[in-house]
């Protein structure tokens, strides 16, 4: 997904996010989304709004962190 956001007078682009339904609040970012059937870690919860969840997807987040299993 590809969603324009504004900052100053720049018009950004976030790109490679998880876009779900509302499902967090104030305070929710760097929760961390699981899946329904697995409970696997999906998505790093970093945005939102009164309709919709953005996230970063979990692979991005493991790589950016440089985290090894």
């Amino acid at each position: 997904h590809s969603f324009p956001t504004r900052r100053s007078s720049d018009l950004r682009t976030i790109k490679g996010t998880d876009l779900f339904s509302k499902m967090g609040g104030p305070g929710d970012s760097g929760s961390v989304i699981v899946g329904k059937e697995d409970n696997a870690a999906v998505s790093l919860l970093f945005a939102g709004s009164s309709k919709f969840t953005m996230g970063i997807p979990m692979p991005d987040v493991v790589y950016a962190a440089s985290i090894q299993f």
